[in-house]
């Protein structure tokens, strides 16, 4: 988490930080990683909620820099009980073999949503992942970016 060190006067609610218990916080966050080529049923990426708090999940981007390399794969994204459990409750079913940006409000899919919450660290639901389906993906090169909101 990060805070905000000296005068605070140009801060406001809604600025990106916030004031919680006399302390200035961040609230709105971005987690980011690389998503990594597989075979049908690998994952591009586990991500864990790292706050002791949980989190609202408000958009998730895939930028697919270098396609998969193999057609007719899938791509999906959602929250799970634990690191390697598929999920498709952010987006579901995004083609890896074009070099594209996808995020869950314009490409949702059919089970896609437009935020999930993730327990805390440590919790029931506290992970994010992307498995490859379909095809193998071993070019597949690019980043995640994740908007979140801590919930404090």
């Amino acid at each position: 988490m990060a805070f905000i060190i000296g005068v605070q006067a140009g801060y406001e609610e809604g600025d990106g930080v916030h004031r919680h218990n006399g302390t200035w916080v961040t609230r709105g966050q971005m987690a980011e990683g690389p998503l990594i080529p597989g075979n049908a049923n690998a994952f591009a990426f586990n991500w864990q909620n790292p706050h002791a708090n949980p989190i609202i999940v408000t958009r998730v981007f895939l930028d697919i820099t270098t396609p998969g390399g193999v057609a007719a794969g899938e791509l999906d994204v959602g929250s799970a009980a634990a690191s390697g459990v598929n999920s498709d409750n952010l987006i579901d079913g995004c083609d890896p073999d074009v070099q594209t940006v996808y995020d869950n409000l314009g490409d949702p899919g059919a089970n896609g949503k437009m935020k999930v919450r993730l327990d805390a660290n440590g919790g029931a639901d506290d992970w994010l992942t992307c498995q490859i389906l379909l095809q193998n993906q071993g070019a597949l090169a690019g980043k995640y970016y994740i908007e979140y909101i801590e919930v404090i």
